[in-house]
């Protein structure tokens, strides 16, 4: 059995929200974005599942509890308890696992697909859980006459409950059997089939240490004790009772940490050990982050085909490179058991290893236009996107700046700058203004180049999809006011999100004895035995007898800014190729171009330490940047 689609309506922070779930989902974004809303809602529709009854009341006066008390109100869309939530999921299930309805309902093929929904309601001090509709799907050829009976009659029930209209399979007709309708059982005998094929095929995972009481001992924290739940304890303690399960995990675990601690007398489980260099320790001793791996894995080992496991957090206490090879494992288990994980990570790490990545979603909170009760408003609402569909942009941004992909899912705002020497020195003017700031230190805020991109596609990617606050830093030179231009297009606002400095470059800012400095030093490691034959050149010995006045660009009277540092890249490359052609590819200089931007780059973090003061109008752009914050 596989989620396919979850569509959530007025439940916490979510308004009206369709997920599409794989094998492997991983919902990422920041804290209290609604990531584990979205698991809590396939809880609440699978666990509340029973053949007794499609209702379930809960009396809110027998909650003692003053913060479930608190709760109830807030389970609804800003407390919008006139609308009931409505929970709905489609299914698909796997070949064979639907042998009996298939049967009852006289299908002639297996069950391919189920649809459930439920609402939640308020009434006095009632909550209300109910059943609402289930239907189940099957293929049958369009010529027997239970598909065309069953087509007649439920086609416009069908489309009514559910929206979706009826596939067609090669001449076959997917054909639907009411079970439940408006709360209403409709047959008795495959209701009570159905909820049997899909109960306990949920299995939340809880990775959450249980706070143990331990007994009065005077010397505090002296004792460890275990950093799981007792539930995941029992399910170690009943994975390695089975020797083909207790290998698989060991297999698991050697995928991940290298080397595995084995336990002692699996079939004597009242305490669970493992030997650790010749030593019997208990199972707590070691560390947390080898205890919730057991627990994870074991959990997923002893459940096996069919099942869907929700897991928050599965990177609790575990090392970066431990987080890694665990997303490899957990989906390379999923194929191999044919089981479906949904996870909830905090981790960049985790969704950069693995292979698909088509459903890695991203969940954050964005303004929504509604009418709510009566007048129209916009509210934060859960939102989702999916950022490795469609566009490879970030996957590339993420290798240029040396950090995983999906490390933009948790920036709030993005500063967009021309290159790279523009993103290190305006990270160090940042660090130097850090006691004027009260807003951008708050934020997590990455600063981007943007030359050999389309502008255009980053600040889209990053102010539409992702929902972060994207500034525009540009050269005050002709490719600048371009970009300003494309910015505004985009509906960032001039002197507000878009700026330019006053300089054709930001290099211009350097004082002319640093820059000559960090210059000179640049080429002598780069040039080596080549840098005397080059720097005889007399045109290069004139444009760094200029630099060493005016730095990297020249100011002259009545005449736009002179950039020297270009000048002097180009130069290089013509009389490097006449003096050793070979030594320069071995550089992976290819032309003037690719001198300029290693220069640059290079200088800029040699610089970068040196800096002592920012620049009048760079330090307005950045308190203009942390008012706007504000």
């Amino acid at each position: 059995m596989k989620i396919e689609q979850v569509k959530i309506e007025n439940f916490r922070s979510i308004y009206d929200l369709t997920v599409e779930f794989g094998k492997v989902t991983v919902l990422i974004g920041k804290n209290s974005s609604g990531k584990t809303s979205i698991l809590n809602v396939i809880r609440i529709i699978f666990e509340n599942l029973d053949t007794n009854s499609t209702e379930k009341n809960l009396n809110i006066t027998t909650i003692t509890e003053q913060n479930l008390k608190d709760q109830i109100r807030r389970l609804w869309f800003y407390t919008y308890q006139n609308y009931p939530i409505k929970l709905a999921v489609w299914l698909n299930f796997d070949e064979g696992e639907g042998d009996k309805l298939r049967e009852v309902c006289g299908l002639e093929s297996n069950v391919k697909k189920a649809y459930i929904e439920v609402s939640i309601e308020s009434n006095n001090n009632q909550i209300i859980w109910k059943l609402q509709n289930v239907i189940i799907f099957g293929y049958v050829s369009e010529t027997s006459k239970i598909a065309k009976e069953a087509l007649k009659k439920m086609k416009e029930i069908h489309s009514k409950v559910t929206g979706h209209n009826i596939e067609s399979k090669t001449g076959d007709s997917l054909v639907p059997c009411v079970i439940v309708e408006s709360g209403t059982i409709k047959n008795k005998d495959v209701f009570n089939i159905f909820i049997d094929l899909i109960k306990n095929k949920i299995c939340y995972v809880n990775t959450f240490p249980e706070i143990y009481k331990m007994v009065n001992i005077p010397i505090k924290g002296l004792f460890a004790h275990p950093m799981v739940s007792s539930e995941l304890i029992n399910v170690i303690k009943n994975t390695i009772k089975d020797f083909a399960r207790l290998r698989m995990l060991y297999d698991c675990l050697r995928e991940i940490k290298g080397s595995v601690d084995t336990y002692e007398q699996p079939d004597r489980t009242e305490i669970l050990t493992k030997s650790y260099e010749g030593m019997s320790l208990n199972y707590e001793l070691f560390g947390s982050g080898d205890q919730i791996i057991d627990g994870i894995l074991a959990s997923i080992i002893s459940k096996g085909k069919h099942h869907i496991f929700l897991i928050e957090e599965p990177e609790i206490h575990l090392h970066p490179a431990y987080i890694r090879r665990l997303a490899r494992v957990l989906e390379d288990l999923a194929n191999n058991l044919n089981v479906q994980l949904i996870i909830v990570t905090h981790s960049p790490d985790f969704i950069a290893t693995l292979k698909d990545k088509r459903f890695v979603i991203g969940v954050r909170k964005d303004s929504i236009k509604i009418n709510f009760e009566g007048y129209p408003t916009e509210l934060l609402a859960t939102r989702i996107f999916y950022p490795f569909r469609g566009s490879r942009l970030s996957e590339s941004l993420a290798r240029d700046l040396g950090v995983v992909p999906g490390y933009f899912l948790f920036s709030d705002v993005a500063i967009l700058v021309e290159g790279n020497s523009d993103r290190i020195i305006l990270q160090g003017y940042i660090d130097l203004l850090i006691e004027q700031l009260k807003n951008l230190p708050k934020f997590s805020y990455i600063i981007i180049p943007y030359a050999q991109r389309s502008l255009k596609e980053m600040i889209k990617v990053f102010k539409e999809d992702y929902g972060i606050k994207v500034f525009l830093i540009a050269d005050n030179d002709e490719e600048g006011l371009k970009n300003v231009k494309i910015a505004k297009d985009m509906g960032l606002r001039e002197n507000f999100e878009v700026f330019i400095i006053e300089k054709k470059d930001i290099l211009g800012y350097i004082k002319p004895e640093d820059f000559i400095l960090a210059l000179d030093e640049l080429l002598r490691e780069c040039l080596k035995d080549k840098y005397e034959e080059v720097l005889q050149d007399e045109e290069i010995k004139s444009i760094i007898d200029e630099i060493k006045i005016f730095g990297a660009c020249k100011n002259e009277e009545g005449k736009n800014e002179k950039d020297l540092l270009h000048k002097l890249s180009g130069k290089l490359f013509t009389v490097l190729k006449n003096v050793d052609e070979e030594f320069i590819i071995t550089l992976g200089w290819d032309s003037g171009r690719s001198i300029e931007r290693y220069l640059k780059c290079k200088i800029a973090e040699k610089i970068v330490s040196r800096l002592t003061e920012v620049p009048e109008d760079i330090k307005k752009i950045i308190l203009n940047i942390d008012s706007e914050l504000g």
